[in-house]
């Protein structure tokens, strides 16, 4: 789960419609030119979220079905998907992704969304 997200993420982020579909989120607005708002020229900060990924030990860990306790967290990933993503389906996976880095860390920050 957590490497196909990865995956899925790169290439939307490394797309040509990434920054006209998201770019105008509350989260991208405070971009700070971390990301390139240019396709395919974010391969460092791809790099380094799977490494940081990776020293987490979640990348090709199963970490497990979404637990019926993280209800209540749920309000709070989705309130960091809204403001991260503008299309359903990327806000979906995002929460369902937190939840699983929730179970495995037993902790969140929102930056972690970042």
């Amino acid at each position: 789960v957590v490497q196909s997200f990865v995956r899925k993420m790169a290439a939307y982020i490394n797309s040509e419609d990434f920054w006209e579909a998201d770019g105008g989120t509350l989260l991208m607005d405070s971009n700070v030119d971390f990301l390139s708002t240019r396709p395919n020229e974010n391969q460092e900060a791809i790099s380094r979220a799977q490494g940081w990924l990776e020293s987490l030990g979640v990348v090709g860990a199963d970490i497990g079905a979404d637990p019926e306790d993280l209800k209540a967290a749920d309000r709070i990933f989705r309130a960091d998907a809204v403001r991260t993503w503008n299309g359903e389906p990327s806000r979906d996976d995002f929460v369902r992704i937190l939840s699983r880095f929730h179970l495995k860390t037993d902790d969140y920050h929102q930056g972690l969304g970042y």
